[in-house]
């Protein structure tokens, strides 16, 4: 089996990439913890852990959705 039989062209592979990477950056930014927050609350409740890293994976897994079921035009 070849790369062109599966049909996933260097586009497909290249929004590949940038979907993992997204997944990669929402997931630091969720595991991310703030050394100046003084509560447990302000640790949890931050607003990269609760606004930033999930709009980053969400458009991470958009991303990776999209690149497997985008085919060429030809």
């Amino acid at each position: 089996m070849n790369v062109q039989s599966l049909n996933f062209l260097k586009l497909n592979i290249k929004w590949f990439i940038a979907g993992i990477l997204l997944l990669l950056l929402g997931y630091i930014v969720l595991g991310w913890t703030s050394v100046n927050a003084q509560s447990f609350e302000a640790r949890v409740y931050a607003w990269n852990k609760v606004t930033l890293a999930p709009i980053l994976l969400l458009s991470g897994y958009i991303v990776i959705g999209i690149s497997i079921m985008v085919r060429s035009k030809k």
